[in-house]
């Protein structure tokens, strides 16, 4: 027997930040999952609370999100979930082999741990206090200086980070566009280090805000030649190399967490072959501890899919303004024939909603009682 119950999934995006959407008949959004579409991922939580007020519905919107997810968003998706709680498709991060650098610790285990760290450097510490500050969102990092920041940012990722071929790649790809993008999603918190007389950026990282107290850091980075090597202990210059990568990395950390105070559970990607550095600093592997109310769930590696795919390439058009050019009403963004999906009753929908403010992408379907 079919109800009379309807829920629809679409990519929202609202200036330059995106969401995934369920929605009821009523367009009452039951579940909103932050999306950072630049890094092709999701990292979001579904809590308790929200499962709750789903009710009956509970496990037919769960099915709807997870086919929405793996046949058209891919990419990264971390969903913190209520322990116990199973999405098709979906596995415990600690069964992913694609995903086994993912770390998590809380913020007061990270305060903690980077303390200790810092402590046995006390001359360094004083040293970097008195040559560099922190800078704080996105307001701080463009200034009065136009893009000059955001270039600078490119910049300083192509010459200090040591991300993946890949990943670099992409950014210079995207350039300035990409990391103004990047930075001016609402949920996403940039830090800057920045030297005190010039202003010219030593370090950089962001942190995605989830939900329930969770966030995604990424793309740390740190200039290593603002300290020497030879003020690092070491066998050989490798060992030293190692020991400042740590500490730098335990400064960064240190004083962004206490800009995000209210970031109080953390979950990182350990950058490949220093994974060491990051538990020396307090992360450790999933899972959590088993009396924990919430685990991660990581679905399957991949290309990002086409919904994905078009949210970025949207907010690139139109990075240079925080909406998109008004549209005639009605007007659709992209042309072609409705895309469907196994138990769509509603097809591919995107288009600019009469307030011109939302993006989307619309999935949805009847459901049975």
């Amino acid at each position: 027997m079919t109800s009379s119950r309807f829920f629809s999934i679409k990519i929202i995006t609202e200036g330059l930040s995106s969401s995934i959407q369920v929605s009821d008949e009523k367009e009452t959004v039951v579940l909103n999952l932050p999306v950072d579409p630049m890094d092709n991922t999701v990292p979001a939580v579904i809590s308790a609370e929200a499962l709750a007020r789903l009710g009956n519905d509970k496990d037919q919107v769960l099915e709807l999100l997870s086919g929405f997810m793996l046949n058209h968003v891919g990419a990264k998706q971390f969903l913190i979930v209520p322990t116990g709680t199973t999405l098709k498709g979906f596995v415990p991060a600690e069964e992913s082999k694609a995903f086994e650098r993912l770390r998590h610790c809380s913020r007061e285990q990270l305060v903690k741990e980077t303390g200790v760290v810092l402590a046995e450097r006390a001359d360094l510490v004083a040293r970097l206090d008195d040559e560099f500050k922190f800078t704080t969102g996105e307001a701080s990092i463009q200034g009065e200086e136009g893009d000059t920041h955001y270039r600078e940012n490119c910049m300083f990722l192509e010459g200090h980070a040591q991300f993946l071929q890949t990943k670099m790649a992409e950014y210079k790809e995207e350039d300035v566009a990409g990391m103004m993008a990047r930075c001016k999603n609402k949920n996403i918190t940039p830090i800057r280090m920045e030297e005190k007389t010039t202003q010219h950026l030593s370090g950089f990282m962001r942190a995605f805000r989830m939900d329930n107290g969770f966030a995604y850091w990424s793309d740390e980075t740190m200039n290593q030649n603002i300290l020497p090597i030879e003020l690092f202990s070491g066998s050989d210059a490798t060992e030293q190399a190692k020991n400042r990568n740590i500490f730098l990395l335990a400064y960064l950390f240190n004083r962004a967490s206490s800009n995000l105070t209210d970031q109080k559970e953390l979950i990182i990607i350990a950058a490949r072959d220093r994974e060491t550095h990051y538990e020396a600093l307090g992360f450790e592997k999933f899972p959590r501890d088993a009396a924990d109310e919430y685990t991660l769930l990581v679905g399957p590696p991949g290309q990002p899919k086409p919904a994905l795919v078009k949210t970025k390439t949207y907010l690139l058009q139109n990075v240079a303004h925080l909406r998109a050019p008004k549209l005639p009403e009605g007007a659709r963004l992209f042309s072609g024939k409705a895309h469907l999906w196994p138990h769509v009753k509603k097809g591919f929908d995107e288009v600019r909603p009469n307030n011109n403010e939302s993006y989307r992408h619309s999935y949805g379907r009847k459901q049975t009682a």
